[in-house]
């Protein structure tokens, strides 16, 4: 298909390294390879490079690799566009984030309605933490979207930066929600443990809110010797969770019983009343004509 575009006129060409089939959760490395290729083999137009880059060094070896004439970026801008900056240079993800939105107050162009995806990929590690400030982002109107950053400031500072930046390790980038990580811990289990956490923090009640408060918490899940998640500490946690939770269920289920047994104990008892009415009326109304089934026993009485 190459050699056909090429010769159909194409003034240049931008190879991608993957399948349609491979996305989003079917993403799968980016293959240089098949890239390094089509270049070898078009050597007469220019060949561009595309996918599996998120930094200037990933730019940097992949065009190493490929032999390409250049790199073309696309999803990894959404979630940083400062991706081609060196790592030394790369503003805070709120100060990109924040001069986009500056840039949407001077300008209101058209396309305002859009501000919202935008926030979320620049801000997706740190809406992973903050989940209320989330919720609003993704419900709310335009004016909120505003002080977005400022909200994520906020509650940074009430949780404490040194945790915050803790749980920010449990993270993962917008460009990399859908890669699986093969080596321990997973990318899966850093979001069991960030949603475990982050649930016993909004729990908290706004007095309680505090960093001490969220330390003891993280510290239950904190290897202090090595400086690291231990996810093994999850594991024992989920597993408490689940027999708590499978506790209070047969509780529950007891109590449901209980009362189904409280009724047919009070159902008995009636039954045995008018059982007993039937021998009083017996020995008391001998003269009188014996009742013929249990409704003439209830109105005897």
């Amino acid at each position: 298909m190459v050699t056909r575009l090429r010769d159909a006129g194409a003034a240049w060409l931008c190879v991608h390294g993957r399948t349609r089939e491979q996305r989003k959760s079917e993403t799968k490395q980016c293959n240089f390879e098949i890239i390094r290729v089509v270049k070898e083999h078009i050597r007469d137009i220019p060949i561009f490079a595309n996918g599996g880059c998120e930094t200037l060094e990933d730019v940097q070896k992949c065009l190493e690799y490929t032999k390409c004439d250049a790199y073309m970026a696309a999803e990894s801008l959404l979630g940083n566009p400062a991706m081609l900056l060196s790592k030394e240079a790369q503003p805070h993800p709120l100060t990109i984030t924040q001069d986009y939105i500056d840039m949407c107050k001077k300008y209101k162009s058209v396309t305002r309605h859009m501000i919202r995806g935008h926030v979320f990929k620049l801000l997706y590690r740190e809406l992973a933490i903050c989940t209320q400030v989330r919720r609003d982002v993704g419900c709310l109107r335009e004016p909120y979207l505003y002080t977005v950053c400022d909200e994520i400031r906020e509650h940074k500072k009430k949780i404490g930066e040194d945790n915050f930046d803790k749980l920010l390790q449990l993270t993962t980038r917008w460009y990399q929600r859908f890669r699986k990580d093969e080596d321990p811990p997973s990318e899966g289990d850093k979001t069991l443990l960030l949603e475990h956490i982050v649930a016993q923090i909004d729990a908290l009640s706004e007095d309680t809110l505090t960093p001490s408060a969220v330390a003891t918490i993280i510290h239950k899940y904190w290897d202090e010797s090595n400086n690291c998640w231990n996810f093994a500490y999850l594991k024992k946690a989920l597993r408490e969770q689940v027999q708590n939770e499978h506790k209070k269920r047969e509780e529950e289920l007891k109590e449901e019983s209980g009362g189904e047994e409280s009724e047919t104990g009070n159902a008995t008892a009636c039954e045995a009343m008018i059982m007993q009415s039937m021998f009083e009326s017996d020995d008391n109304s001998s003269s009188e004509a014996e009742p013929t089934n249990l409704q003439d026993v209830v109105d005897l009485d």
